[in-house]
This record gives structure tokens, sequence and C-alpha cells, in this order.
């Protein structure tokens, strides 16, 4: 599936990796980076006037351009968890019936800018990712990874689950290093008192996180 997109930065970022199949610019407009990486990258550039822009892109501020792009690819909420790095706090927005692009736009654009590693939207009743989306992200749609669900509560279900594995495989393997290295200790193998208490910080943040799920 394609669709258009509308705006300078949208575009900008749209030809740093996004499938482009054309550009278009509006009679008289000039933007020599585009017109540069259309170009160097053999992307079909087509100079066209407004009633072109209103046709496909409705009556919006487009800044003369606009671009005929691959749909923007969702993710599985697998893949957004798989590519948060080992040793951050995962940080994951659920939207619930948000229909209005500008405002999805808007939530996008923050999340970039405060490090959200994915956002999950519903399937029905959710607006979806689109050209108005882009522009008011300002590029951020092409940073954050979103995930769309055909059931929120029971994706929400299924994360706290995983969550809570997780915090008891990372508790246990905290264990046994704290043991191996009370062991080294004892046995004058290494000094591992910084270590040591490194480790035994670390148990009692997941005990915490742990018993706060719980209750």
């Amino acid at each position: 599936m394609k669709q258009y997109i509308y705006g300078k930065n949208p575009i900008m970022e749209a030809l740093k990796g996004a499938s482009v199949y054309k550009i278009y610019m509006l009679n008289g407009h000039k933007d020599p980076k585009i017109f540069d990486i259309c170009k160097r990258n053999q992307i079909p550039l087509e100079f066209v006037d407004n009633k072109e822009f209103d046709k496909k892109v409705g009556k919006v501020v487009h800044q003369g351009v606009m671009a005929y792009i691959e749909n923007y690819r969702y993710y599985t909420i697998d893949e957004i968890l798989k590519d948060i790095p080992e040793n951050k706090q995962p940080l994951l927005l659920m939207l619930d019936g948000l229909e209005d692009p500008h405002n999805l736009g808007a939530i996008l654009r923050t999340c970039d800018a405060v490090g959200v590693d994915g956002v999950i939207i519903g399937k029905n009743r959710s607006v979806s990712l689109n050209g108005t989306v882009a522009k008011v992200s300002t590029g951020a749609i092409d940073h954050v990874k979103v995930a769309q669900v055909t059931n929120l509560t029971r994706t929400l279900e299924d994360l706290k689950t995983k969550s809570a594995a997780e915090l008891n495989e990372e508790l246990v393997a905290a264990k046994k290093e704290l043991f191996n290295l009370r062991f080294q200790n004892a046995t004058n193998q290494l000094d591992n008192t910084s270590r040591i208490k490194e480790v035994r910080k670390n148990i009692a943040r997941i005990q915490t996180v742990i018993a706060q799920k719980n209750a």
C-alpha cells in the first residue's frame, strides 16, 4: 500500500530511508536539497499546481512539496521490546480511542523527545499513520516505533505477564551473581566488595518493582 505525505520535514526524513516513489513540487517552488536528493537517487520529480495538491492531500499547509511513498510501517510488540537497550527501563505508551491525526503527530513528537520506546494504538476507532500525522510529528514518525493491535486490553495484560516473567529471570540471575561474588570473597579469589554492593542494590530494586506490581 502507498500513500501521500506532505511538508518539508516529513519528506526529508522519508528520503533518508523510506520507499519514496515520486516527489511533487508546487509550480515555482524551489528546494535545492530535495531536488538534489531526487536527482542523486533517481526519484521522479514533477511540478504541479495547487489543484493537484488539493486533489491528493486536501487543503493543507503542504509547504509546496508532497511525496508518494510506501505506507508507514507498523511494528509488532515483540519487535519493539527486542529493540529496547538491555540496561534501559522500558517506556511504552498505549493510546485508546485516539482519532485526531494532529494529536497523534504531537504525541509522537513528544515521545521522540523524551525517549519513548514504542507507541501502541488500536486498529479500530483509532487514527492510523498518515500524512497529517507525519507533518505534525515533524519527522518523529520515522523514529518512534508504532504498533497497531486489535485488542488493547489483552495486549496490556500480555505485557504485564511478560514483564513479570522477565523481572523474575533478572532477579534469579542477580541472586546467582551475588552468590558467586560472595564465594570468591570467601575463598580470597577476588575482592568484590564494591560489586557486591551494586548487585545487592539491584536485587533490592527488582524486588521493589515486583512488590509494586503485585500490590
